[in-house]
């Protein structure tokens, strides 16, 4: 569920926010709540991300709050003259909604993971004046950069972890991110090509066109003409028969060819300027388990 983005130029984004729930694994989503993180960076712009946070329960009753994070860079928080507070606002709300904590305080294990696009320890100095989200440690993942140099922050992955467990991550995936690079550089020499065939293409129409009005004119001469044609004028009304027809087979590979450029190129978890996260960890018992160890 969700709605698209709209990104730093104020352009909308396809984009959605999942939970993917393993079949026959007994887990069960109890409540889930959306969180709109917007901004207007500048005048007439507004950009938007929705989060979508939720609280999953096992068969023997230990609950769970998820959430993917995508959050905007910092940067564009500080122009929209925005507290990083004020921003992250929509997204405790949410949070605070899903476990029922009125106070703030978060009894129920809580999972926040995804590209924050800010350093673990600058978010920790502009979250340390709200007592919220000093809840939360860090978790991060092992393996170095998570993310692509191109990227704002190449350590804007990781989680945040609270009301209790534990968690350790990895990122997957090669750090030298030449998969990515790979990627990128055959997404630019596709882009390349399909712009020099469009230019061809349309030249090319515009010489059919104009081959095409030229045999016209010729055959109106043709037929003007009080005595029949010598064999050259002939040969040269065939000549621009053929050209036309040679044209018209070239404009056809053209769009032959524009129409392969068009094949979309498969983006993966492991093409991409970010390395897929894998998290695991150790949850608290939950209070009917615990209770069910106390009479035992």
């Amino acid at each position: 569920r969700g709605s698209n983005d709209f990104d730093g130029r104020g352009m909308e984004v396809e984009s959605t926010s999942a939970l993917l729930l393993p079949p026959g694994g007994g887990l069960r989503c109890l409540r889930r709540e959306g969180a709109l993180l917007t901004l207007r960076p500048r005048k007439g712009v507004r950009v938007s991300r929705e989060h979508l946070v939720v609280l999953v329960e096992r068969p023997d009753g230990q609950r769970l709050v998820l959430c993917s994070v995508h959050l905007h860079v910092p940067a564009m928080v500080d122009r929209a003259r925005r507290g990083f507070l004020e921003y992250l606002k929509p997204l405790r709300v949410a949070i605070e909604a899903v476990t029922g904590s009125k106070s703030g305080e978060l009894r129920i294990p809580c999972l926040l993971l995804g590209d924050f696009n800010i350093d673990p320890e600058e978010f920790r100095k502009r979250t340390s004046g709200d007592v919220f989200w000093r809840q939360f440690e860090t978790a991060l993942p092992q393996g170095g950069d998570t993310a692509h140099r191109s990227n704002p922050c190449r350590r804007g992955d990781f989680a945040l972890q609270a009301g209790g467990g534990q968690w350790r991550g990895r990122s997957l995936g090669s750090p030298s991110f030449d998969a990515f690079e790979r990627h990128a550089a055959r997404v630019s020499k596709v882009a390349r090509r399909r712009l020099r065939l469009q230019q061809a293409l349309q030249r090319c129409r515009h010489v059919t066109a104009g081959c095409k009005e030229v045999v016209e004119l010729a055959s109106r001469a043709e037929a003007e003409l009080p005595s029949p044609l010598e064999d050259v004028d002939l040969m040269v009304g065939q000549q621009l028969e053929s050209a036309h027809l040679a044209l018209q087979r070239a404009e056809q590979s053209l769009g032959r060819a524009l129409k392969a450029c068009a094949a979309p190129l498969r983006r993966t978890l492991m093409n991409s300027d970010h390395r897929p996260l894998h998290f695991h960890g150790n949850l608290p018992p939950s209070q009917d388990s615990a209770d069910e160890a106390e009479e035992s």
